[in-house]
């Protein structure tokens, strides 16, 4: 149990180990319908200049068309402390969890949008767990 989740064994990959400086679309796995944990572990997180964004979207697909995508939730923002409205920058190394919920039994994928100055960009690994219960 992380945070007041339970969530069952077996994650799915959303994102595999890699960098990310440039706008994503991730590779869209079967999730179904219902909650899911989605954990957001990183192992590096550029914030040199002073402007780097990297903002995190989880999407479904409707299946009212092929491959028509929708927010599940508003973005997940990392990056400098300036670029984020004056929270703290991200730090080098960490990781995060998140519940989304997928209103339709089928396919979600991870985006991610990046702004500013990237020179090396941020590394990171994204997979879902079905969640057995919320408590």
């Amino acid at each position: 149990a992380t945070y007041g989740l339970d969530y069952g064994s077996g994650g799915v990959s959303l994102k595999a180990a890699g960098l990310i400086a440039a706008d994503t679309d991730h590779t869209a796995a079967f999730l179904g319908r219902g909650w899911h944990a989605i954990r957001i572990a990183w192992t590096a997180a550029e914030v040199a200049s002073t402007d780097e964004l990297y903002n995190v979207v989880f999407q479904a697909d409707t299946k009212a068309a092929v491959a028509t995508y929708i927010d599940l939730q508003a973005g997940i923002a990392f990056g400098d402390s300036v670029a984020l409205g004056g929270a703290v920058d991200t730090a080098a190394t960490g990781e995060t969890w998140i519940a989304i919920f997928n209103p339709y039994d089928n396919n979600v994928r991870a985006q991610t949008f990046v702004a500013g100055t990237i020179a090396t960009g941020f590394n990171c690994t994204i997979d879902a767990y079905p969640l057995t219960h919320l408590r």
